[in-house]
């Protein structure tokens, strides 16, 4: 009897110890898994955040994905095509990746060729080739502000030839009549939206029968907005009317952008305050983005918007893309757009509509 409960007491002792043996077999794999994961995930953000200062430490234009997933990269001789392959060779072996290029012949593309940085069959991101030679080499959207109220100028911007996008103030007499006006002529329509700007009090009255305000709760804000966007039909985006201080509030922008994404809309900030906090938070809470590089006619004078289109134009040859804003109420703003038309032409840049720039791709800067 004595015998057998040693015996038992032997086989409970080799259970337990193979059972601690297990657990830890288990914890080690279970650790050294997620260690490799974990570097393979550093190494993988260590990679991109070096390719992107390899772009810009040689001024090469770039946008990118808000990931990172994919990189549209945009070069100007094949020098320059060598050179940017040698740099991303000696970093992709520098992590061991793998280099794979796929020569792309689409139509009505500007992308020559992608090359993919692979590991183990696993895509780490995908750089979109444009050679500058071909095609064109940037992108430029132009928004006209303030739209809404009875301006003759609207039909000289409605016959312009180019791509522009009209935003439009919502809630006027003539709100509803004009956006319908703009996209029966083939242009973008926005809504250009009031929000609070940061000298509200010095205003005797609120400029717009709904304008959004920071002490607003989160449903008024959603009421408001439905209210504006049933004035201007056909928008398909938004930009900040003023809106200083409401773009610099989490909370008030946090339900706007909630509200841009249930619409699946997108949203320009028209940067009226150094402190915004929206290109943090519409990335933060993946919402189409962007926001605008110069506005064009702060003064009505001609030599003065030439200068501020020329300005735009090389934001646009460095970067990629850019946004300019202008306003329905400068005469000379629908002129230089006039002159200037074949100019943006020869230096092969497109002239597109607001969403194609926010959809297409997100500037991406590197930390």
């Amino acid at each position: 009897m004595v015998k057998k409960k040693k015996q038992t007491k032997h086989f409970h002792l080799i259970f337990l110890a193979n059972l601690v043996l297990a657990v830890s077999v288990v914890i080690f794999i279970l650790f050294h898994f997620n260690a490799i994961k974990a570097l393979k995930f550093n190494n993988k953000n260590r990679f991109l955040k070096q390719a992107l200062w390899q772009l810009k430490e040689n001024e090469m234009a770039y946008l990118a994905r808000d990931d990172l997933s994919e990189i549209r990269v945009v070069l100007a001789s094949r020098q320059e095509f060598k050179e940017f392959l040698k740099g991303i060779q000696v970093i992709s072996d520098e992590y061991g990746y793998e280099l794979k290029e796929y020569p792309i012949s689409r139509e009505n593309t500007d992308i020559q060729v992608s090359i993919s940085i692979v590991d183990r069959d696993r895509t780490i991101t995908t750089f979109h080739i444009v050679r500058q030679l071909k095609g064109h080499l940037a992108q430029i959207a132009i928004i006209i502000d303030d739209a809404g109220y009875d301006n003759p100028l609207l039909e000289d911007f409605l016959r312009f030839p180019g791509k522009i996008t009209i935003s439009v103030l919502p809630s006027l007499s003539q709100s509803r009549q004009i956006a319908r006006r703009i996209h029966q002529a083939g242009k973008e329509v926005m809504l250009h939206m009031p929000m609070e700007p940061n000298q509200f009090e010095s205003r005797q009255i609120k400029l717009m029968e709904y304008e959004i305000m920071t002490d607003m709760t989160k449903e008024k804000i959603f009421y408001s907005i439905e209210k504006m966007l049933l004035t201007v039909p056909y928008a398909v985006g938004i930009n900040n009317h003023q809106g200083s201080r409401a773009t610099s509030h989490n909370r008030t922008m946090r339900s706007i952008f909630e509200k841009v994404s249930e619409k699946n809309m997108f949203f320009i900030d028209s940067l009226t305050s150094p402190d915004s906090v929206t290109a943090s938070l519409a990335s933060h809470m993946h919402i189409p983005f962007a926001t605008r590089d110069v506005f064009l006619d702060n003064k009505n004078d001609y030599g003065y918007i030439k200068s501020q289109m020329k300005k735009l134009i090389k934001v646009a040859l460095r970067k990629g893309r850019a946004i300019g804003i202008g306003h329905i109420n400068r005469d000379n703003t629908i002129k230089v757009l006039h002159n200037m038309f074949p100019e943006l032409s020869s230096n092969k840049i497109d002239l597109v509509f607001a969403s194609d720039i926010v959809h297409y791709f997100n500037n991406k800067e590197v930390n």
